[in-house]
């Protein structure tokens, strides 16, 4: 429903089993430099939705009821300010979670623009949510407060229409309620080569890393081949280093090859089970050919 500045939306929807679910907002412009975002998301324990991709905390829309804030404001030019906060509680268990819980995910961004060639960004973000008591050794779990943060600075810059700079450092910090924080660190830096006229592109990164654990680590967006979303963590201390190709030899077909490697400085052995490498390296090797008709 659009009422001049408002526009108000929502979608309602019921399982076989009576679940209801329900996600209703606004999008309000107050002025042309000014837009706030608000969104209300109530997911019913029972609702089912197996193929779902919710806007939610979980995986599925089940469990949650929640409400969203954001805003986005451009005070003066080349300067922009994105923030949101995100509040939310499970009324019953899930995993990792053995009782009813709550949390709270807030962010704040400023980019800036000094050239048309430029950019650069300061991300903060916290979130707070209820989880299990690391290490508890008593015959019932109980849920302690366990926050993650980070702290980014991101830069781009085009050197030309075909080489493009992507530079990031990142911090973050994880701690308990009832523990200590624990710390972690990753910078990459990205090489994107795509010239205009020529069948050859690629993307190539390489990265430091190092964290306290596991729970410290840090999330970084990888190019991959045509319909691969890739975003791994960085953990323990190592590096990682990937390419990946495009050729398209013909007007009608494109090929994709992708190499990745992660090393880790403080490991003698990779995964568990049938996925264990005894090394402390591993390799991933992708392809990928698309022929049009």
């Amino acid at each position: 429903f659009l009422w001049r500045n408002f526009h108000f939306f929502g979608e309602t929807a019921v399982s076989d089993n009576g679940g209801l679910a329900t996600l209703n907002g606004l999008l309000l412009a107050v002025d042309p430099k000014v837009s706030f975002s608000f969104l209300h998301r109530y997911y019913q324990r029972n609702y089912q939705s197996l193929f779902a991709v919710p806007f939610a905390e979980s995986t599925l829309p089940n469990n949650e009821n929640g409400t969203f804030i954001g805003a986005f404001i451009k005070p003066i030019r080349k300067v922009e300010i994105s923030a949101y906060a995100d509040v939310y509680k499970h009324p019953w268990l899930r995993f990792l979670t053995d009782a009813p819980s709550h949390g709270a995910d807030y962010l704040l961004q400023v980019s800036y623009k000094p050239l048309r060639a430029v950019e650069m960004y300061m991300r903060f973000r916290t979130e707070t949510k209820g989880r299990n008591q690391p290490n508890n050794i008593t015959q019932t779990d109980y849920l302690s407060n366990q926050t993650r943060s980070s702290l980014r600075f991101h830069l781009q810059c085009k050197l030309s229409n075909t080489v493009t700079l992507k530079s990031r450092v990142e911090g973050a910090w994880f701690k308990t309620q009832n523990g200590s924080t624990e710390r972690g660190v990753m910078i990459y830096q990205d090489i994107n080569f795509k010239p205009l006229s020529s069948p050859v592109s690629f993307n190539t990164r390489f990265a430091l890393f190092d964290t306290d654990s596991y729970n410290a680590r840090i999330y970084a967006y990888e190019n991959d081949v045509l319909y691969v979303f890739s975003v791994p963590p960085y953990y323990n201390r190592g590096s990682r280093f990937y390419a990946v190709l495009r050729y398209t030899p013909f007007k009608n077909m494109d090929i994709w090859l992708r190499y990745a490697q992660t090393y880790w400085a403080d490991q003698k052995t990779i995964g568990t089970g049938p996925e264990q490498v005894n090394a402390n390296h591993r390799s991933e090797v992708r392809a990928m050919l698309r022929v049009k008709f």
